[in-house]
């Protein structure tokens, strides 16, 4: 059997393997697909665990969000190698598959994680739902509506007693991607948008949807959804993920409704180095 001090452990540049090596689960590592594209290309740092020249593993070091992202890919040995070596950061938000949670253990001491579901709309599936006649059209939001988007996040966390730091914003996301959101009396009231959106993979991810405490039960969440989905549709996305927790079985009907689909499991969390 092989043993982690087995690997080789090297950092590549080699995005044509990279891509090839994700693309064997493509739903899994979309996000990961995603980064191989600019503007994420540049925060993206990759090491390839492998064995006599073949390699069995991959890790993801993604720079641009804090704190920074560990993506683990491959065999468990392979996992265990990289996080093992020097190429693991101190203090990471990890994501891997459930079957690595006991090999993460051994490195990290892990402060919090959570199952999730990793769910796919295959465009020709996607069904849109007609909003109530009350419910206030969204708008595309832009720059200037960042401030609002924080905002919502905070009261919506605090509510939900949600650690702030594990929701993956960055203004930059809004410019450069699909943000949606419903004002009411100047407030914004719900929001959708993109974790990220690679037009040249034609990969996109669906996030930091929210919804004020006090506009819930009203199906805002399906809508400003939806607008994010049908914009990244009616422009040539052809893998659109997202990703919500297992015990979430409000957004996981909502996500359904439009047309996604659960391809898989994964957990994902915050985390600090052992020793």
């Amino acid at each position: 059997m092989t043993d982690k001090n087995d690997y080789l452990i090297k950092r590549t540049i080699d995005t044509a393997f990279v891509r090839n090596f994700l693309s064997s689960d493509e739903s899994y590592t979309a996000y990961a697909l995603g980064d191989l594209e600019e503007p994420y290309a540049s925060h993206a740092n990759w090491y390839t665990a492998s064995v006599d020249e073949q390699v069995e593993g991959l890790g993801l070091v993604y720079t641009g969000l804090s704190p920074t992202v560990l993506f683990l890919f491959g065999t468990l040995p392979a996992i265990e190698a990289i996080l093992h070596s020097d190429a693991a950061p101190q203090q990471i938000y990890l994501t891997a598959k459930p079957e690595a949670a006991d090999t993460i253990k051994t490195v990290y001491d892990v402060e919090a994680i959570y199952h999730m579901y990793r769910m796919r709309l295959h465009p020709e599936r996607f069904s849109p739902t007609a909003p109530d006649e009350n419910t206030p059209p969204p708008r595309r939001l832009d720059t200037g509506d960042v401030e609002a988007i924080n905002r919502l996040q905070r009261e919506a966390s605090e509510h939900d007693a949600r650690d702030m730091r594990d929701i993956a914003f960055d203004p930059v996301m809004v410019g450069d991607g699909y943000y949606y959101g419903i004002f009411v009396d100047d407030r914004l009231k719900a929001v959708a948008g993109t974790h990220l959106t690679a037009k040249r993979e034609a990969v996109a991810a669906v996030g930091n949807v929210v919804v004020h405490p006090d506009s819930r039960g009203k199906h805002w969440g399906t809508i400003v959804s939806q607008a994010v989905t049908e914009a990244l549709i009616e422009d040539g996305f052809r893998l659109i993920v997202l990703n919500v927790r297992q015990d979430n079985i409000a957004a996981i009907k909502t996500y359904q409704r439009l047309g996604y689909q659960v391809t898989g499991e994964f957990i994902e969390g915050l985390a600090s180095r052992a020793y």
